[in-house]
């Protein structure tokens, strides 16, 4: 172990760094008390205390982010195809397991270790959220994140290690890869936000789903623009017409029907200026990260 720390130059004067605890200490708690993640499961949209479920992860970095990207993939709902196009039953996530473990990653590898304060997960009915101390290091912004991009942090011994161990890459594109999957997987993406002192991720859950749509007993109609809402998270009647080949008529009513359910919410000017818009669960009273 002695070589590999000096390798990796996580020794100074032949002790070893904090990255070199953090990373392969049996108790890095000991050291640095706050170097955990707190996750909470939530059944709904909002903050309610106590929380159903809470864990903290401890242990070195590569257990609390393998511990706890396990922990939110366990909350998620998992969907079963048929053995129809091979012999392995197909499974899909809600929310990309990638997306999802970088997230974490990127909490535990950029977080500020000498804050007074651990990384904090939190799983909804409708979203997850990742928060960990620490804002972006400058020249680093939020709209940087959002196209290519240098990679900047602060832990750099940390970051080197966990490139090695293939848990990251030093190239900048984790974000854009959260946004390119949430796409793909016909979800909105990512938000990304800083608020005293810490930064945050949001990873919005594919809440309307199949089964929703069944209790919910949306029409043909209606489920055929779904697709189209989950992406750019509204609709006006132009593009239902223009989805469904319904009649003017026809598409006011099956808007009008989905914001009675409470699929849609209605905003703009009355008649073909109304835009509508597809409701999350924290919709009505989003909350403070908790």
């Amino acid at each position: 172990m002695q070589e590999t720390l000096i390798h990796l130059n996580l020794l100074s004067s032949g002790l070893p760094k904090r990255a070199a605890v953090l990373l392969f200490g049996k108790d890095p708690q000991q050291f640095a008390v706050n170097a955990e993640v707190r996750s909470m499961h939530f059944h709904g949209a909002l903050v309610q205390r106590p929380a159903p479920d809470y864990r903290v992860f401890k242990g070195n970095l590569f257990s609390q982010i393998d511990q706890s990207t396990h922990y939110v993939l366990g909350k998620l709902d998992l969907s079963v195809g048929t053995r129809s196009e091979s012999a392995q039953v197909p499974t899909r996530f809600e929310l990309p397991p990638d997306v999802v473990r970088e997230a974490l990653v990127n909490a535990v590898a950029h977080r500020d270790y000498a804050a007074q304060a651990a990384v904090q997960v939190s799983v909804f009915s409708d979203r997850v959220e990742v928060w960990s101390p620490g804002e972006l290091i400058a020249p680093m912004t939020l709209q940087q994140l959002r196209q290519p991009h240098r990679s900047v942090t602060r832990n750099a011994r940390v970051c080197e290690v966990l490139y090695l161990a293939g848990y990251i890459e030093k190239y900048g594109t984790g974000t854009l890869m959260m946004i390119r999957e949430s796409l793909e997987h016909t979800l909105p993406e990512p938000e990304f936000v800083q608020q005293a002192g810490e930064f945050g991720a949001t990873l919005w859950r594919d809440w309307l789903t199949e089964r929703a749509a069944i209790a919910l007993e949306l029409n043909e109609r209606q489920w055929t623009v779904v697709p189209h809402l989950k992406l750019s998270r509204k609709i006006t009647n132009t593009d239902y017409r223009r989805l469904t080949q319904a009649s003017f008529r026809t598409a006011t009513r099956d808007l009008d029907e989905l914001v009675s359910k409470g699929v849609l919410e209605r905003s703009g000017k009355i008649g073909r200026g109304v835009i509508y818009r597809l409701v999350t669960k924290s919709a009505i009273n989003r909350p403070n990260k908790p």
